[in-house]
């Protein structure tokens, strides 16, 4: 900003407040302000938008019996091109048609891999049946399923 004229800065600075709208090197200090935060938030922005479509599309996998990673692998295995943002969008309004591309993909996957993915636990009564699924099957390593404790309610704290 050292090349910038006063007038210039004095447009920036419009609507600032007090000597930050038309003393010189105030109004410089706040326009330079301005512009880094301004830089930063929009880095930001993005990543909490990029951050709500995959907390979508989780929950989206999730409801069609498998979880994010998963799905996303399974896509760029199909050469299956839609964003996340594409996904998170019918993933909210098109449920249905989220939930038919997730079995298709997934399906796929499995069939040229040959792995398959362990149902995601989300009780302790289902613990029993996936370790008696594993003692009696053999899984390719790496690909267990995260195991979910349930959380504790607000119920058992009084």
């Amino acid at each position: 900003m050292a090349n910038i004229s006063f007038a210039r800065v004095l447009q920036a600075a419009k609507g600032f407040s007090a000597r930050s709208k038309n003393c010189r090197t105030v109004a410089r200090n706040a326009v330079e302000r301005a512009m880094r935060h301004s830089y930063r938030n929009r880095r930001i922005k993005a990543r909490n938008f990029r951050a709500s479509w995959i907390q979508a599309i989780n929950a989206g996998a999730r409801d069609a019996g498998t979880n994010y990673s998963y799905f996303i692998n399974a896509l760029k295995h199909e050469n299956i091109g839609l964003n996340r943002r594409m996904l998170s969008t019918l993933a909210q309004t098109e449920p249905l048609t989220f939930k038919a591309i997730t079995h298709h993909v997934v399906r796929e996957t499995q069939a040229v891999t040959g792995y398959r993915q362990l149902p995601v636990v989300k009780t302790h009564q289902d613990f029993g049946l996936l370790v008696s699924n594993i003692v009696t099957e053999t899984i390719p390593r790496g690909k267990i399923a995260a195991i979910h404790k349930p959380r504790r309610s607000v119920a058992n704290y009084y």
